[in-house]
């Protein structure tokens, strides 16, 4: 049965009904996580911190605005020919289209200087980026393994194996693998994993079975394109629009 894209009774609905319909039709938003905003210069642009209007998944690891001319970004192609598309998630781990993004942002006359640092410090956001994704991996397991030592590991074979790292902590003790304070460093918070010193064994039917059904996480980074000379204008207090 072929699916109707068209909807001609729409109109026809309630003012209620239809406001429900719009919700569920529209896209999951995103929210900025590299949040490091700065309460003096609040960006005409970024209609003020809309991170926090954007609370729903999916996530991403930060939010660019390019400053160009409208012929330098028409020729990048990176918004569209047409620049029809002046919002772009890409992936973070993809350093040769960041880099594209990075050379149309440096051919502004009119430099903007706040995303300097985010394509300055790539070696180190990748790294971020990284570690982020290891510590997610290690934090799916480490919730179905906390419930496993609550039920006193019924049915878990070899629990002492579910983690990869050293066995002999600090002060030359062996490591109960079988206790939650086992994942901690010394010193360190308690009931806190080290993701430093341990992950999870790969190999291990526990880990696998918990990263099975472990929702698939890429990490994006916006890019807006903004036309306006608004980074040159002169900066407002809170209420800035």
């Amino acid at each position: 049965m072929e699916t109707r894209k068209v909807f001609p009774q729409f109109q026809q609905l309630h003012i209620e009904i239809r406001l429900m319909i719009w919700r569920e039709c529209l896209p999951s938003r995103v929210i900025e996580i590299d949040f490091p905003a700065d309460r003096n210069r609040p960006y005409k642009c970024t209609l003020v911190w809309p991170n926090r209007q954007t609370r729903l998944p999916p996530a991403l690891t930060k939010v660019v605005t390019i400053h160009a001319t409208r012929a330098a970004a028409a020729e990048s192609g990176l918004f569209g020919l047409l620049l029809d598309a002046p919002i772009q998630l890409v992936d973070a781990t993809d350093t040769s289209k960041i880099a594209k993004f990075h050379e149309l942002w440096a051919s502004n006359s009119a430099l903007d200087t706040t995303p300097s640092s985010f394509f300055r410090d790539q070696v180190s956001f990748q790294v971020r980026v990284r570690q982020w994704l290891k510590e997610l991996v290690a934090l799916w397991v480490y919730y179905p393994w906390m419930k496993a030592w609550k039920d006193k590991w019924q049915g878990v074979i070899d629990p002492e194996g579910i983690w990869l790292g050293p066995r002999i902590d600090e002060d030359a003790f062996l490591r109960d693998m079988l206790i939650p304070g086992c994942l901690e460093s010394d010193p360190g918070p308690p009931f806190c994993v080290d993701y430093n010193l341990f992950s999870p064994n790969m190999d291990h039917p526990f880990a696998q079975e918990a990263l099975i059904v472990m929702p698939q996480f890429r990490p994006r980074v916006m890019f807006r394109y903004c036309p306006l000379d608004c980074h040159l204008q002169k900066q407002g207090g809170m209420g800035s629009r």
